[in-house]
């Protein structure tokens, strides 16, 4: 009872809020430099990172991209544009995954506040001509050109409530505002009646696309040394999956799935890894009973692990990465909306 009521303080709160900015009371800043907003309506993970990581693969050769994100838990304050000297402690650790993979392509901003992330990234990098705002959503003091919003097949925001009874951050309708919506970590198996089945659910409006994506586990290579391979088969082996994600579940699963024993050291989401947790890792590692056996982990926790990297050299960590994919007819859909966006 008390927490329906607070949901529903907590609610209007936040509907009287995007009512100003629809009225224009409050005004969002525009951009000339096209910005594509990717976020959700609810707190928790939804794949953000893996869908920038889509999209920059798909833009990175004909636009030259940047990222924009406020750097979750990490230590700095302010504007900061990633550089070589950067770390998932000073940037945040998804940045720093970012920049880890595409550094060197594409430009990684962090920033509190988005339209002085912008302003500051277009000063340092004028050629920027497409910028990915991450978990943008929320932030209305920008306007961005197209949106997306994530939401779970399993866990749509259609069967959720809002905070502090349930996990949405915004009401349901607040869908509206959102140019596609995108029903993330769907099945290998869906079918298009599973599709009709989440179309009714969610009840896209006229001018929105609703899309399906999936998640697939890519090879898993050494977290520090690229020569050394993973083996061909796990069946044999015990693996240490270390992971401070927000949902874990699948990952065992698919992990349970590969190798004869597995044992998980899960932390909180995003969580700062300590030395206390390393003496950890490194005594459950010894106290595995046979020589098969490696660590799993991910790769916005491997960027967590930098710091311990000579007391770690010796022992086998491997970083799993996750990719999006979409059926090719999505991904037409996707791919026509976000070029015509960029053509405007």
């Amino acid at each position: 009872m008390i927490l329906s009521f607070l949901s529903k303080i907590y609610g209007n709160a936040i509907r009287f809020r995007n009512h100003l900015y629809d009225i224009r009371y409050w005004k969002s800043l525009e951009f000339t430099v096209p910005l594509i907003s990717i976020g959700n309506l609810r707190v928790g993970g939804t794949g953000k990172t893996p869908h920038i990581e889509y999209l920059i693969r798909q833009l990175e050769g004909q636009y030259r991209v940047a990222t924009l994100s406020r750097g979750y838990r990490r230590r700095s304050k302010g504007y900061l544009l990633a550089n070589d000297e950067s770390t998932a402690q000073s940037i945040g650790d998804e940045p720093m995954q970012l920049y880890r993979k595409f550094g060197h392509q594409i430009a990684v901003v962090v920033c509190e506040e988005r339209a002085v992330g912008i302003v500051n990234l277009l000063v340092d990098r004028p050629d920027v001509q497409v910028i990915l705002l991450d978990d943008a959503y929320q932030h209305r003091a920008v306007l961005p050109h197209l949106s997306i919003l994530l939401t779970q097949y399993h866990q749509p925001f259609t069967r959720d409530q809002l905070l502090p009874k349930g996990r949405l951050r915004e009401p349901a309708d607040q869908k509206k505002r959102a140019d596609i919506i995108m029903i993330t970590q769907c099945p290998a198996t869906l079918t298009t009646a599973d599709k009709q089945a989440m179309h009714t659910e969610i009840q896209p409006l006229p001018h929105q696309q609703l899309l399906f994506s999936h998640l697939r586990y890519e090879k898993a290579y050494h977290w520090q040394n690229p020569q050394h391979n993973l083996p061909d088969s796990l069946q044999n082996h015990h693996l240490l999956l270390l992971c401070a994600i927000a949902q874990p579940e699948t990952l065992q699963q698919h992990l349970q799935n590969q190798c004869q024993q597995l044992t998980t050291l899960s932390f909180s989401d995003h969580h700062t890894f300590t030395q206390q947790d390393i003496d950890s890792l490194v005594q459950i590692f010894e106290q595995i009973p046979t020589d098969s056996k490696i660590i799993i982990t991910t790769e916005k926790d491997a960027v967590r692990l930098q710091p311990y990297h000579q007391q770690l050299q010796n022992i086998p960590i491997f970083v799993l990465p996750i990719a999006v994919y979409l059926d090719p007819q999505d991904e037409a859909i996707l791919l026509q909306k976000i070029h015509t966006t960029l053509s405007k």
